[in-house]
C-alpha cells in the first residue's frame, strides 16, 4: 500500500526536482560552511568537500595537518 503510493511518486519530473533541489541546498550549505571549515582547519583544504583530488594532493593535506597540530599543541 505505501510502496504503491511512492511508486506514483517516482516519476522521471519528480525525481529530477528532487535533484536538483538537492543539489541547490547543499551548495548553498557549502556556500555558509565552507568558510568556517577553513577558519578550523586553519586555512587547509578539507578534501571531503572536494570534488576530487589526487593521491599527492591527499598526502600534501595530510603532511600539512600534521605540522598544523603539532604546532597548536
Amino acid at each position: 500500500m505505501l510502496l504503491t503510493k511512492i511508486q506514483r511518486f517516482a516519476t522521471i519530473r519528480n525525481i529530477l526536482v528532487m535533484l536538483a533541489i538537492t543539489i541547490i541546498v547543499g551548495a548553498i550549505m557549502m556556500a555558509v560552511v565552507q568558510p568556517q571549515l577553513l577558519a578550523l582547519s586553519g586555512g587547509l583544504p578539507i578534501l571531503d568537500i572536494r570534488f576530487g583530488y589526487t593521491y599527492q594532493d591527499a598526502m600534501i593535506t595530510m603532511a600539512a595537518m600534521v605540522l598544523v597540530k603539532r604546532f597548536r599543541r
